[in-house]
């Protein structure tokens, strides 16, 4: 089964100064160990956003390709 989750992240933009984002990571767990299959950085601003999408993402079991 793949898993998502948001993931915290610091940023800089020489226009715009620090700013903090959002990032999704997606891993797929077995009975033994738990691997990284895809990271996307910097999707959401808004931490209750990213953290609702990566809860659709798991509860609909959406493929990583999507």
């Amino acid at each position: 089964m793949i898993k998502y989750r948001a993931v915290k992240e610091k940023h800089h933009h020489p226009d715009i100064g620090t700013y903090t984002a959002w990032g999704i990571m997606g891993w797929r767990t077995s009975d033994r160990e738990r691997a990284v299959i895809a990271y996307i950085p910097d999707v959401f601003l808004c931490k209750t956003d990213a953290q609702h999408f990566a809860s659709l993402c798991t509860q609909l079991n959406i493929a990583i390709s999507h």
